[in-house]
């Protein structure tokens, strides 16, 4: 484990696609629970687990333990427990997780394209 600092966007890509984990902790506030939390979408799209707290709606994607760690409240106690979690995990584990990250297609746009645009279609056909 290492903190780095600040460091550029690039950077910051770079060193993620080779991360076992992303993690961050958002405190549960007026922001954090409208918000959607865009370290999560660049953990997915890089097919990295997470490891954070519940917040927003986080939930109805992150599952604790088939793609992430996910701890109902950013106390230090679950967030000690959560981090010795992912510190124990074997390889294959680990692997699993991001195999998870990978095949979830949430914030795919490929994905999304399709939806999109039937979604326009009807909005166009609308009276």
């Amino acid at each position: 484990m290492a903190f780095l600092g600040r460091v550029s966007r690039a950077k910051a890509v770079s060193l993620l696609r080779g991360a076992d984990f992303s993690v961050f902790f958002r405190r549960r506030n007026r922001v954090s629970e409208v918000g959607f939390p865009t370290k999560y979408a660049e953990a997915t799209t890089c097919g990295i687990p997470v490891i954070t707290n519940s917040s927003s709606d986080l939930a109805e994607y992150l599952r604790d333990g088939v793609n992430g760690i996910l701890v109902e409240e950013a106390t230090a106690r679950a967030i000690e427990s959560a981090l010795r979690r992912a510190a124990t995990m074997g390889r294959l584990e680990v692997e699993g997780m991001k195999e998870a990250m990978r095949s979830d297609k949430a914030f795919c746009i490929d994905a999304w394209q399709e939806r999109m645009a039937a979604f326009m279609s009807r909005v166009r056909l609308a009276p």
